[in-house]
């Protein structure tokens, strides 16, 4: 093989396995998608609601899939007001007045949603015995989890 045959063949194989390294990586350490991944098996939210009786089970997933949908119809209305703030900045000709009215949309918004999903909480800890309430309020005294690593 001649000098060129010879390092292209070394360069394919070191790109491969950086590529295959990739998605190794990528598969093992990328946190799962989908509404809350934590009420899979073996997520925080899901031995939270393993200490629970089966009615208590159902309603926290039950809400958590409300609260997840109360998120997902509002984020179109979040993605026009990020748009919106974006156009502000851009905008050739500086209009603070532009950019803190997308500002306050975008933030009304957001606060809408946290109203929605805290009325949802509380009608949840509102239908669970005080036990569950409990077992909610020692899981929070705990903290949040700590966050996946970066891919």
């Amino acid at each position: 093989m001649t000098k060129n045959n010879w390092l292209t063949y070394y360069a394919s194989l070191g790109l491969n396995i950086l590529l295959v390294g990739f998605l190794l990586g990528r598969a093992i350490y990328h946190p799962p998608h989908g509404p809350f991944p934590g009420l899979r098996d073996g997520g925080p939210i899901s031995e939270l609601s393993g200490q629970m009786s089966d009615q208590g089970r159902a309603l926290m997933r039950e809400t958590f899939a409300d609260i997840h949908d109360i998120h997902k119809n509002g984020r179109e209305d979040i993605e026009n007001a990020r748009k919106a703030i974006a156009e502000a900045i851009g905008a050739p000709d500086w209009n603070a007045a532009a950019l803190d009215k997308a500002e306050e949309r975008m933030q009304s918004l957001m606060d809408e949603n946290m109203k929605k999903s805290r009325a949802r909480m509380r009608a949840l800890l509102e239908k669970l015995t005080p036990q569950e309430r409990k077992i909610i309020a020692d899981h929070m005294r705990d903290g949040p989890p700590p966050p996946p690593p970066i891919p």
